[in-house]
């Protein structure tokens, strides 16, 4: 059942339109800043249980800090990842990277100019 529900996030991620809610539950946290257009990932991951939401056009991350980002449009897919513009609740452009590990678990990153943060999740 896992893997039927996780094919079908994908599957909608890469449509970007979901008819409903899906959601994550990341337990790893990795930050990084951008050095040369790379991201160069700083210390090591933090263990960490904050849920992710999947919705229409917009992904909503439960950490401290309530994260939404409006996803404006599709950037492209290559080797199992789509990448989206988007912009935060302050009206901050970002991308959103979501990446497909394995068949149950995937990270979402998020991109700002000179720094980001990713979480690998499972399905909830």
């Amino acid at each position: 059942m896992k893997k039927l529900l996780l094919t079908l996030l994908i599957t909608l991620s890469s449509l970007v339109s979901f008819t409903q809610s899906l959601y994550g539950r990341a337990y790893e946290f990795h930050l990084g800043e951008i050095i040369n257009d790379e991201i160069q990932w700083l210390y090591t991951p933090s263990p960490t249980n904050i849920l992710i939401q999947f919705n229409d056009h917009e992904v909503i991350i439960y950490s401290e800090e309530h994260q939404v980002y409006q996803i404006e449009r599709e950037m492209g897919r290559e080797n199992g990842t789509t990448m989206w513009q988007a912009i935060d609740k302050k009206g901050n452009y970002c991308w959103l990277f979501l990446t497909i590990i394995d068949q149950t678990e995937l990270a979402l990153t998020v991109r700002y100019d000179d720094y980001a943060w990713m979480y690998i999740c499972k399905e909830q």
